[in-house]
């Protein structure tokens, strides 16, 4: 029963979404290079030691016989990757997956929920937390529908991605936070979009937009745009299905690597993973590789592999990649996956390519190897009732 309750959620994660000018943070609002340190400007900017103690915050969206519930934990994983059980909790709104984003400093933490709302806290020294705002989306209460979130390299701004068609107000908006209390301040929105899925900023200033429209735009899935974040327009775009009814699913940015899920049940077509090249512009590859359900996907912070959580097929799979192509396609040897769903991956210090994936009622870990393999380390469970089953994933950089 547990298992059938968590697919049904797990496939269905509504709108996706990801900024707007700096509001009064106390700080310039203005982010770049601040010497040798490779650290942008800002409040939240400076990361914490790479090794060191890290919140990883879960929700747990269902109560004791099943019903919705909004609990969120704080767990803590130790230099070595060990990660304890559940410990402070805390109330936002629901959330059945999805990736909580943190600023650069892990001092400050964004999540869509279900409803298209942000839920908005903080996390101390010693990892408890605070909540800022439970369910916030804009002054009006529904100023935009969140389906995802990027944070800015200055941890003072935010970009909200809403997954809505262009005219009914899907694009990128653009959120400030507080330096002192991390309270949200819509800035407005940067581009409009259709369908959008996920935004991932590039060297050069750019980035790549995941989405059927683009700027008024259609006909294509994957827009590169010039001028990010603050003026971006269409620059490139491709057309990465060659079919109409895809729905685009779990996405990802390896290196200059494109992936893109197609998890549409409808389409009589095979469920499947397709690839493009980014540079100056966008090129699409030519074949796309079939995979059942890619619901979600984590990059290696190496740029050579992908991780793709096979929700209906209870499975995961390591796709290499290089140049715009996927190389290889290998299930993970992984026992027990159950109902795979979102995945987050460290990118600093010793856990470097430790991915950490939401399953029925564990995460599992999973690790990186840098020449575009990965190996499982198996899971920590939470247990097997209603309220055992997580959600929603972050973890601090």
């Amino acid at each position: 029963m547990l298992s059938l309750l968590f697919v049904a959620c797990a496939t269905d994660p509504g709108p996706d979404t990801h900024t707007a000018q700096p509001g009064d943070t106390g700080d310039s609002g203005e982010t770049g290079d601040t010497g040798d340190t490779g650290v942008a400007d800002g409040c939240r900017a400076t990361p914490a030691a790479a090794d060191r103690e890290r919140a990883v915050v879960l929700s747990f969206p269902y109560d004791g016989r099943g019903r919705p519930a909004d609990t969120w934990a704080v767990l803590r994983l130790d230099v070595d990757g060990g990660l304890s059980a559940p410990g402070d909790t805390f109330t936002l709104g629901r959330a059945t997956s999805g990736v909580v984003a943190f600023a650069p400093d892990g001092s400050l933490g964004v999540v869509p929920q279900e409803d298209g709302t942000l839920g908005v806290f903080t996390l101390d020294a010693e990892l408890a937390p605070t909540v800022v705002e439970a369910a916030w989306a804009g002054p009006g209460g529904a100023d935009f529908y969140a389906g995802a979130v990027v944070f800015d390299p200055s941890g003072e701004r935010a970009f909200v991605v809403d997954g809505n068609w262009e005219n009914n107000g899907g694009g990128i908006y653009e959120v400030a936070f507080d330096c002192e209390s991390g309270a949200p301040t819509l800035v407005g929105q940067r581009i409009a979009s259709k369908l959008a899925a996920a935004v991932y900023p590039t060297a050069g200033g750019g980035a790549v937009l995941v989405a059927a429209g683009a700027a008024g735009q259609e006909g294509a899935d994957a827009w590169l745009l010039a001028g990010w974040p603050d003026a971006p327009t269409v620059s490139a775009s491709a057309a990465l299905f060659d079919y109409e009814d895809a729905i685009l699913g779990g996405s990802a940015l390896a290196g200059d690597t494109l992936l893109v899920g197609d998890t549409s049940m409808f389409s009589g077509t095979d469920n499947r993973v397709a690839a493009a090249r980014v540079g100056d512009g966008i090129e699409a590859a030519a074949k796309t590789t079939v995979l059942e359900d890619p619901f979600a996907m984590v990059a290696s912070p190496d740029g050579d592999a992908v991780l793709v959580s096979s929700g209906f097929g209870d499975a995961l799979w390591v796709l290499e990649v290089a140049d715009g192509l996927v190389r290889t396609a290998d299930e993970l040897d992984a026992p027990g996956v159950a109902l795979p769903g979102s995945s987050v991956v460290i990118a600093r210090g010793g856990l470097r390519g430790l991915a950490l994936v939401v399953e029925n009622v564990a995460v599992r870990r999973v690790q990186f190897d840098g020449e575009g393999g990965a190996a499982d380390l198996g899971t920590t469970d939470f247990g097997d009732a209603y309220t055992s089953i997580p959600g929603a994933v972050g973890v601090q950089p």
